[in-house]
Formats: structure tokens, sequence, C-alpha cells
């Protein structure tokens, strides 16, 4: 696994400066595999406020409006159709700051510099660009003439609907390199590259946003890389790759860390979730700790935290290996629970068999329900499948809660489905269909709607969104 040192943070912050951002491609989506029928489309209307609100504002400022999301987006263009029914419909634009969070993005910002320019100062440009890579002037040009579309259907489309909010960039920052469109041989192994870990946030121009104007925010941007996969365009093994990690975004006068980030998957047939599980744990460790380290410990612990992305924890009813195959037991047993159309079977399979819930249920970080199976032994009877009793909680998870849990009606799996297809949608047999898709809130954020995004059919993965309110 690689390190994230403290060479992947940054430390120093920049004003911000609208004009100054250029948008920099969006390849077509990953093969489908055969699939089965998935459960029907679900209306999540808004939730009552989350009872684990906390103090106010800074500077006794009028609460501020957070729109929150996080779309695994499969190397995929997004379209002003995509933006309407993902962000638009559910409310993003009576919010004052939208945060979107993308994973296997196919573009990432200016040339891959962070925006504001300078906000990674920390990164020194030639480091930088070990984490995020786009090759040549030809492949480079590309990126940008892509990435100019993928963000005029974003902005476009919610200014056209902004009922009298202006929205511009703060913040955009991306690590990872182009999705490719098949496996290529680098150095022996067959790697293939899936797009880029990718932050934008909004923020209305003509609201009154709290302490200070955005100009003179001075946002921070960070970048936490912690995979390991081979470069594209270099021969060079970096001690941390950019396929998977975090970029997050700072914007100290609001207390406010917003975090995108992208855990190892599932990637081999006859294993048991809870080795991988293990990876993903060690990685939210080094993600935590190059946070911690880049925001500043006390002003970190502080900070009002909301994590978006691919969590990549899996669903898992049958862990013995002989059930792991393609469209095996394990995943026979998942998909009647969660397309039953039953809720309570579908509450049965996510509390109880739901990986993400049942660590930080035993770890007593999220609470336990009458569903929460965390004492569950592993297939070999070990004790605790969880790692051991003294392993460290990772800091970005501590006080916080999922925020899915607080729909009115519990959503099905938003992995992995067959792409394109329309409305009640298909699982793939390739995995399982799990709940990998997560928005995590901290103290001083409440929770006022939350939900999935059924009609967006462009990837494997299905778009959350999550409204909240800055206390």
């Amino acid at each position: 696994m690689g390190q994230c040192s403290s060479a992947t943070i940054a430390t120093n912050a920049s004003d911000f400066t609208s004009d100054k951002y250029l948008p920099s491609q969006a390849p077509s989506s990953s093969e489908d595999a055969p699939a089965v029928q998935a459960a029907p489309s679900q209306d999540l209307t808004p939730p009552p406020a989350s009872s684990k609100a906390t103090p106010s504002s800074p500077g006794g400022a009028r609460p501020l409006t957070l729109f929150a999301c996080t779309f695994n987006i499969n190397g995929s263009p997004i379209t002003a159709a995509d933006v309407d029914a993902w962000l638009v419909s559910h409310g993003s634009t009576s919010c004052d700051l939208i945060c979107l969070s993308f994973q296997e993005c196919g573009t990432c910002s200016n040339g891959g510099l962070p925006f504001p320019p300078g906000s990674c100062a920390g990164v020194s440009a030639s480091t930088l660009s070990d984490y995020v890579r786009l090759g040549g002037e030809e492949q480079r040009s590309v990126n940008e003439h892509g990435d100019a579309e993928f963000v005029k259907a974003i902005l476009g489309t919610l200014n056209e609907n902004k009922g009298g909010r202006e929205y511009k960039v703060v913040a955009d920052v991306s690590i990872g390199e182009p999705p490719t469109s098949s496996k290529v041989d680098v150095m022996g192994k067959m790697t293939e590259w899936y797009g880029f870990i990718r932050t934008i946030v909004l923020a209305d121009g003509r609201a009154d946003l709290g302490p200070g104007k955005e100009e003179d925010w001075k946002v921070r941007t960070m970048v936490c890389p912690v995979g390991e996969k081979l470069s594209m365009f270099s021969p060079h093994k970096y001690a941390a790759a950019p396929d998977k990690g975090a970029v997050a975004v700072h914007i100290p006068p609001l207390d406010l860390l917003l975090v995108s980030l992208h855990l190892s998957g599932t990637n081999k047939y006859g294993v048991p979730e809870r080795k991988f599980d293990e990876e993903r744990r060690g990685q939210l460790r080094m993600i935590s700790e190059c946070l911690e380290e880049g925001v500043g410990g006390e002003r970190y612990s502080k900070a009002r935290k909301v994590v978006m992305g691919d969590f990549n924890f899996r669903c898992e009813m049958r862990p013995g290996e002989a059930d792991k195959g393609k469209g095996g037991n394990d995943w026979n047993a998942v998909n009647d629970e969660v397309t039953s159309a039953d809720a309570g079977r579908l509450e049965k399979a996510f509390f109880g068999f739901d990986r993400l819930q049942r660590w930080l249920v035993k770890r007593g970080v999220w609470e336990r329900t009458e569903l929460s199976n965390p004492e569950a032994k592993g297939d070999d009877g070990a004790e605790d499948e969880f790692g051991p009793t003294d392993e460290a909680t990772p800091s970005i998870l501590l006080n916080t809660l999922d925020a899915i849990t607080l729909a009115p009606s519990l959503p099905v799996p938003t992995f992995t489905f067959k792409i394109g297809e329309p409305p009640p949608r298909n699982y793939s047999n390739k995995r399982t269909p799990s709940w990998t898709d997560r928005i995590v809130v901290g103290q001083g954020v409440e929770v006022e709607g939350v939900g999935v995004e059924r009609t967006v059919v462009i990837s494997d993965h299905e778009p959350v969104w999550c409204r909240c309110r800055l206390k």
C-alpha cells in the first residue's frame, strides 16, 4: 500500500479569484456485465432535521446551507439533464454552497492544477504532477476541451435554475489519470485507469455567506493519494498512487472541511470482504493523518466535516470463499434481499450486513440498532473480522453519522448497475449489490434531506445527494 507523506498535503492558502478559473474530457463508460432486475426507483423525501446538530456558525451569522453530493461517474460525460435530475430537482439551487464529489471523473480541472491557483502550495508543482497526470500535449488538449463541456453542463444548468442565485467556483482539485479504454501492459503488469478523484465547490456569489466574503476565505485544497497503481505516463513507482485516496477543500472562516474520497474496491473472486476491508481501513487512517496535518490539529478537530465518496465497503451475507464467485451464493443472497421490494428485508441487509455499518457500530462510532450485526464472526471463526480491538478508528469518521440512514425510506444499493439501462435498472452479477456511495457528516452539520437519484444512468453507480445546514 502506498504511503501518504507530508509532501502530499497542502498547508498554504490562496485568495479566491473566480475570473481566473479555467475549466479543463469525459470518455465513455466501461463494459457492462450480465444483470438481474433491481428494485424500482424510489422517491426519498427530506427527513426531519438530525438531532446531532451543534453550535451556530462562526461569528453568529445565519446558518448556511450546503448541498453535498457524490457520484462515481465511471469516466462518463455529464449532461444538463443529469445535472437537473441529480442536483436541481432536489433543491441544490436553494443552498448557499454546493459540493460536488466525483470518483472516476473523466477530466480534471485547469490542466491538473488546483483552483484557486496556489491553494495546494504545500505541494510543489513538480510533486503535485506526481498525483495528477495528463501525459502529452494532445492528452492535455483533449482534457481541456472535455472539461470545458463538463463544467459548462454543471454551472450552466445550476445558474439557469438559480432562482436569484449566481454560483461560481471557489475550489476545484483533482488527483489521478485520465481513463484508459482497456488494460495496458505497464512494467509487466496489466493496468487500467478509470479517471480522477475530484471535488468542485460552488458558492452563491449573491448570498451573505457569513464571516467575510468568499474573496477573503483563503480556501485551502489538499491531496491525499493512498493507492498503488502504476502510471500510464511514467515508469517511476511513486510512494503513493492517485488511483485511490482523497482530495479535500478547507474553508477556514466557515470551519468547514469537505472531503471527496475513493477507497480500494473488491477486485478478486473467492475472497471474503474482510480482506479488502483491511486495506480500506488503512487508507482511511492515512487520509485522516494527511488531513489532520494539512488542516492543523486543533483546527482539524473542530472543523465541521462532510466526507463524500465511493467508500467501497460492501454488503456481504455469505463470506465463505466458495460463496464469493461471480454471481455466486453471496451475490444471490444479497440480491434476493435488496430486490424483494420488502422494506424490512432491505433494512436487515443494510444494518445487518453492510460492512461499513458493521465496522463503525462495532467500534461505537455509529449507533447500534435492533438490526445491527457487528458481532458476527468471519467464515474462519475469527473473533473480530474488523481488525484488532485496539486498532485506531480513522479520525475523519469520529463523531459522525451516516446520512443515508436519515432517509425516510432506505434506498436500495447504489452499485453495481448495468450502464445506460433506464430505471428500474438491473444489478450486474459482477459484484454484489452494495451501498458503496456514502455521505458522512460530522458535528455541526444538520441533515435536512438525503436521497439517491435513480434516473441518472450514465454509470454503474447512482449519485447520492444530501441537503445540510451548517449550525
